[in-house]
């Protein structure tokens, strides 16, 4: 049985904690930035990520990475060469290219791995007169961010560099499998 809903004011949220956290976990929850978050998913919408054109953004991401001593690794993928697979499942646009990274966090046990991912890719913006400020010039109205990609998948993404800069910051290789 949940705590949430429980009380005088069911639609209020949890009562409790429903899951406790390790001394580990809180600390990495507790290192989390919001101004940092902020920061970044503004600097990444203000990219222009269109598909076929994300070699900024990937080597935006990759820079965030090295920053927190991820070991990175940034290539670019032949579209050619994976459209060849049989179980490649298609593109929906065609591309000469496919800007790739990848940031691992070594731990020093073993033990299960977790594995974030996500695109830096945005569809076109469309007609510049349907936006209520520029698509690659992200505002912040109301505290919430204007701009192409914020929801889909840059903020997703700037959430997992959150998490990762969290843990390496606080748990570390000794604390990770």
């Amino acid at each position: 049985m949940s705590d949430r809903g429980v009380g005088p004011d069911p639609g209020a949220g949890p009562v409790a904690d429903p899951v406790p956290l390790s001394a580990a976990q809180r600390a990495a929850s507790a290192a989390i930035d919001p101004a940092a978050i902020a920061s970044d998913l503004l600097a990444l919408c203000a990219i222009p990520s269109v598909t076929g054109h994300e070699t900024d953004a990937r080597d935006h991401l990759a820079r965030a990475l090295e920053a927190i001593d991820l070991d990175v690794h940034a290539w670019d993928a032949d579209p050619g060469v994976l459209a060849a697979d049989p179980a490649f499942p298609g593109m929906e646009v065609p591309r000469t290219a496919l800007p790739l990274v990848a940031g691992t966090l070594r731990g020093a046990r073993p033990g299960r791995r977790l594995l974030l991912v996500a695109h830096t890719d945005v569809v076109p913006p469309g007609d510049p007169e349907t936006w209520t400020t520029p698509p690659f010039a992200p505002t912040v109205l109301d505290g919430q961010v204007f701009g192409r990609g914020a929801c889909d998948m840059k903020g997703g993404l700037v959430a997992a560099l959150a998490a990762i800069r969290a843990v390496a910051t606080t748990v570390g290789a000794a604390g990770l499998a």
